[in-house]
């Protein structure tokens, strides 16, 4: 508790048991504001930096080891940390092996015999299973990330106005990271080779312009470069890029309006 309250300003304990979270509240009351609930049905969405788990994995069986890491996913914000401590399986003939056998092999027959169950193993959670579920669960989500990706982009495409030939569109953007607004270039690229796009972000006091530009759009002489590069001048800042692909940053939030604004005047003079 003392190494993560140095991490965190704010820390949230959780546990099923209530005679667990009475010894919590004791131990470490005024650290921590403290949680009855399932670790299978996290009663929380985006709400954490940081998730660590010491003690709980050996309660969570093979078949829920999904479910367990989607509450999980759920319950960090963007970019956040999950920590958790787990080994590879230990050589058959040692003393750790055959003890974590033994007690399971134990645990399965009391279970058998008298209800309700108790869910408490070990030798589960390994590395290597924990490395191959988390790398499916990574592919889940690129591939849904991509399907969002591509529905906004046709979306946008949809509802842009004709510049001279070119689709253009500009947007001040919230809710997306760095990495998501340039996927979300590059499928606007792909999706209509003549279309401009110019995406504002804005964070920690700084804003960041992320350009695409399509073939066609290039060859008519949009630029992404020089459209980020003047959007960016006017908010105090600086940057640039090639023809198809930019991206640049500001200073000033007050004049962001001004700069967006400005984006469609400034295709307009470079295409031919």
């Amino acid at each position: 508790m003392r190494a993560v309250g140095q991490l965190a300003y704010r820390i949230t304990g959780l546990d099923f048991s209530r005679g667990m979270l009475e010894e919590a509240r004791r131990t470490h009351g005024h650290e921590a504001a403290w949680v009855r609930a399932n670790a299978l049905d996290l009663p929380f969405h985006e709400a954490f930096d940081l998730i660590v788990t010491f003690g709980a994995l050996g309660h969570i069986l093979p078949s829920e080891q999904r479910r367990f890491l989607d509450g999980i996913w759920h319950a960090l914000r963007p970019g956040g940390t999950f920590c958790l401590v787990t080994t590879p399986m230990p050589p058959f003939f040692t003393v750790a092996h055959l003890a974590g056998r033994t007690f399971n092999g134990l645990m399965h027959a009391r279970n058998a015999l008298k209800r309700p169950p108790f869910v408490m193993y070990y030798l589960t959670f390994l590395l290597p299973e924990v490395t191959e579920e988390l790398r499916q669960q990574s592919r889940e989500i690129e591939a849904l990330g991509s399907r969002i990706v591509n529905s906004m982009a046709k979306s946008l495409i949809d509802t842009a106005p004709d510049i001279g030939g070119v689709k253009l569109i500009v947007k001040l953007i919230d809710d997306m990271t760095l990495a998501q607004a340039r996927a979300l270039c590059d499928s606007l690229r792909d999706m209509a080779p003549a279309s401009a796009a110019v995406f504002a972000l804005v964070g920690d006091g700084k804003i960041t312009f992320v350009a695409g530009c399509g073939t066609v759009a290039v060859g008519l002489g949009a630029h992404a470069g020089n459209l980020v590069k003047a959007a960016a001048a006017v908010c105090g800042g600086g940057g640039g890029g090639r023809a198809d692909s930019a991206s640049a940053g500001g200073r000033d939030l007050g004049k962001l309006p001004t700069a967006m604004a400005e984006v469609e005047a400034n295709l307009r003079a470079m295409l031919k």
